[in-house]
């Protein structure tokens, strides 16, 4: 979220705000019907009863146990590093990924990894959760701070960044 308890509207989050969550995710624009939808009820708020659980908390519990356990190699753990570095070098930026964002985006590659069924992270699964990861905790040098920006830096990052080969 982004209303301040003690004001009313919304407000940019602090860095240090931002830099708590995991991950940014956006879903895009409602198409025309759905927001129709939404307006109508037929969609949203009230339909929140019928929400049921995918998950017991047994579940969830394992589920963390299993992406706890994925491996990463010292390799991969200085990828992470070096693009890290790369968003705090880049020519566009104020202020860059912090070790925090590192942490994130290890536990969201690992997750990749455990999805795709390897017990084992990959460089591509750094490169593929890196966006979703480090681009809310880009801090551009200029008029445009805006995720968007820093997603177009995090993807700089990555193609000028190699990438471990084994």
């Amino acid at each position: 979220t982004q209303n301040p308890v003690d004001m009313v509207g919304t407000y940019p989050l602090s860095e240090g705000a931002l830099d708590r969550f995991a991950a940014v995710v956006t879903p895009g624009r409602a198409t025309a019907d759905e927001e129709v939808d939404v307006l109508t009820g037929r969609r949203g708020r009230g339909r929140l009863g019928e929400v049921a659980a995918d998950l017991s908390l047994d579940d969830l519990v394992q589920a963390r146990s299993i992406v706890g356990a994925i491996h990463v190699a010292d390799e991969v753990a200085r990828y992470v590093v070096r693009l890290l570095d790369a968003t705090r070098q880049h020519v566009g930026v104020r202020l860059g990924a912090s070790t925090r964002g590192g942490v994130s985006l290890i536990g969201l590659a690992k997750a990749s990894a455990a999805m795709h069924g390897r017990h084992y992270v990959v460089a591509e699964d750094v490169a593929k959760m890196a966006l979703p990861a480090l681009a809310h905790r880009i801090i551009p040098d200029g008029p445009d701070v805006s995720v968007a920006v820093g997603a177009e830096i995090v993807a700089e990052c990555i193609a000028a960044t190699p990438a471990p080969t084994g």
